[in-house]
This record gives C-alpha cells, structure tokens and sequence, in this order.
C-alpha cells in the first residue's frame, strides 16, 4: 500500500507541492550526491524508485543530457508527468518491477525505504532489474540521529504520533542505519555508507522544517496551518538547533 493512499485529494495535493518543494531545496546538494556515487558514466538509464511528483526525474534528466530516467511509484495519483528521456510507470507496492532483468544502469530511491513494509522483495528486484555492475544508491533517514534543541513538548508529540502512524502502514523511522545490512542481503557488493548532516544553518531552518515535519502533518492529517505554526515556533526559540542525518547507502550488483 502506499503510504498516502489514505490521503483525501486536498491532502494529497498539499503533499504533492511539499514533495515538488523538497525536491528543490534539496536539488544542489543532492545534483553533488548523484554525479560523485552513482551517475559517474556519460550515460545510461536510471530507475528513479519511489519517483513521486517526477521532480528528481525531471531535474537529473536536464543536468545529465546522456541519460535515460525510468520513473516508478506505488501511487499513480503523483501526477508525474513525462517528457524526452523521462517516462513513468505505476507499479503497486509489494508488486514485481514494470522492467526487464537487468535493464538500468543505476537505481536512485530517496526517503524511499521509511515507507516500505518488506524491503527484501523490493531489493530483490533492484537486484533483478540493474545489470552486472550496476549501482543502487539509497538515501533516507533515521529519526533516532535527528538533533532539535529546543525540542518542545509540541514537537516531541508530532514526532511519537507521526512515527506510531507511519509504523501502523509498514513504514520504519529508523531505517537509515539499516541500508548497508539490507543492500548486503540483497545479494550487492561493495557495499559502503556515508551519513550526510542537514542544518538550519546549512540547508535553510524553514526548507529544512518542512521537510522534517511536512510529512508527519501528511500522515496525521493535520491542518497545514497548525504544521506551518509549529515551525514557526521552533524558528522563533532563541538558539533553537536543528539537524537531521541523512543516510547514504550504496551497492553494486556483481
């Protein structure tokens, strides 16, 4: 299932402009991430897994003109629209991938696997589907490394209640420090992992504090102006310190 299948449509389409919103703050930095671990060669084809509104797609297809990008997500409702070099398929979660044995030359899935239910299956097909020497790259969080100082009670609850809701549809929290042992099992190789701190400071507290709470508001089915309230109230606390560590994971199929 997919973790915003129960949204209704005007929820939905707030998360879709929160998805479209991340994805260009965080373009730069992860433009950087990208061209140094994964899309090395002047070209070949990229399954963007978990690909949402089609953004990233977008964005990697216009700054790497020799690449192809396969964009699939469990919700066909992302409006994922396709252009030259970028198309999109719908594939159901728990279903097999809509793409031949070893098809792609890499596999991207950003704040993918805090959503999935059974990871080895899905790994099992990015194995399947990236050809010998293919690389997989997944980047997602884990909420026990994430630093706010302050942390009001109001914070602490949205925390607990987002993560009882996303655990209630399958989804893990805390995944991050899982992804090596799970790209191992797998069956890739070469396996390594980098932890990438975001800061207020570096990132931006009001780009960072949507993409820290945005989701959570999304599950609970909070009103986004309660959402957008709290972050106004964290970025008011005198020397208020916020930090998430992003985790980097990369495999090789042999």
């Amino acid at each position: 299932m997919s973790v915003y299948a129960h949204l209704d449509a005007a929820h939905l389409a707030r998360e879709r402009q929160r998805l479209d919103g991340q994805a260009g703050a965080w373009w730069a930095a992860e433009r950087t991430l990208l061209g140094a671990r994964l899309l090395t060669a002047p070209r070949g084809t990229l399954l963007d897994l978990g690909c949402g509104t089609g953004a990233t797609a977008h964005a990697v297809a216009d700054a790497w003109p020799g690449w192809r990008v396969i964009g699939v997500d469990a919700d066909a409702r992302m409006g994922a629209e396709p252009a030259a070099r970028v198309t999109f398929r719908h594939a159901p979660a728990g279903a097999p991938l809509p793409l031949p044995d070893a098809s792609v030359d890499a596999v991207y899935g950003r704040f993918l696997m805090q959503h999935v239910d059974r990871p080895a299956p899905l790994l099992a097909e990015v194995r399947r589907v990236l050809r010998p020497g293919g690389r997989a790259l997944l980047l997602d969080v884990d909420d026990r490394g994430v630093v706010f100082e302050p942390r009001p009670p109001t914070l602490a609850d949205l925390y607990a209640r987002a993560a009882d809701a996303q655990r209630a549809v399958g989804g893990d929290r805390h995944v991050g420090a899982k992804l090596p042992g799970l790209l191992l099992r797998a069956g890739l190789v070469d396996v390594d992992l980098d932890v990438v701190p975001i800061t207020g400071q570096s990132f931006g507290l009001r780009p960072l504090l949507a993409m820290a709470l945005g989701l959570k508001g999304a599950l609970l089915g909070e009103d986004a102006a309660r959402v957008a309230a709290l972050a106004d109230e964290l970025c008011a606390l005198p020397g208020f310190v916020a930090l998430i560590p992003l985790f980097v994971a990369r495999g090789v199929r042999p």
